[in-house]
């Protein structure tokens, strides 16, 4: 079941959606860094969140399935910092393109005045789906991981990176780390509070299942798996 989902992805062009769940979509992202990735959107009751999805090139795919599944979208999450870098037009366009929901990040990683709003700060946007998040720092000082508890899902930002498409494994490793070392994000991951069913990075293969989640878990853990 994995196998097939993660070739649908890889079959994908650029900008193009993939049902993975009922409730769950991914939309292909350009080659970043030697691996394609992926954003996310999650619908619930015609309610959705979207996950580091404000590159331009999915605008129109996420659109269409809102409109398909008459959903709105509540809130924009962005895992880390380096998003707000890569939005598809001021953070006020991105935000228009979808209900004029609020784009949240970690504090740690707003740095200007510039429209991103404190996810510390809209906990009740979260509380509407039971988001949780856990702020991991290391990649950017405001890297965080979502878990949604009701779908057994982590949504790994760039705190994990999936396994290159065109590789055989389908495994975790680390970023390369701006802040933090690398005996606490070890630690962290190690006593990470939640037990996801899939984890779902920005950048490389997600993983489905519990074993597989185990597994990759367990290599991501290794000291030398730091993403080459």
């Amino acid at each position: 079941m994995s196998q097939e989902i993660i070739k649908k992805i890889e079959n994908k062009k650029v900008g193009e959606a993939v049902e993975l769940l009922k409730v769950l979509w991914a939309f292909r992202l350009p080659k970043h860094r030697y691996r394609y990735g992926q954003s996310y959107l999650v619908i619930r009751d015609k309610r959705a969140f979207l996950v580091d999805a404000v590159h331009s090139e999915t605008k129109e795919a996420i659109k269409a399935i809102l409109e398909k599944n008459n959903a709105t979208v509540v809130a924009i999450i962005l895992t880390h910092g380096h998003l707000i870098g890569q939005l598809g037009g001021t953070s006020s366009e991105v935000s228009s393109w979808f209900n004029n929901a609020p784009i949240l990040a970690h504090p740690s990683d707003i740095t200007s005045a510039n429209g991103i709003q404190e996810i510390i700060k809209n906990m009740e946007l979260l509380s509407e789906f039971n988001l949780q998040f856990e702020h991991f720092g290391g990649h950017t000082p405001g890297s965080i991981i979502i878990h949604y508890p009701k779908e057994g899902l982590v949504f790994s930002g760039d705190v994990a990176i999936g396994s290159p498409y065109d590789s055989e494994d389908n495994v975790l490793d680390r970023p390369p780390l701006q802040s933090t070392d690398e005996t606490q994000v070890i630690d962290m991951w190690s006593n990470m509070i939640f037990e996801p069913n899939a984890i779902l990075p920005l950048h490389g293969k997600p993983v489905f299942g519990e074993e597989n989640v185990k597994h990759a878990l367990v290599h991501l853990v290794k000291k030398d798996s730091i993403m080459k």
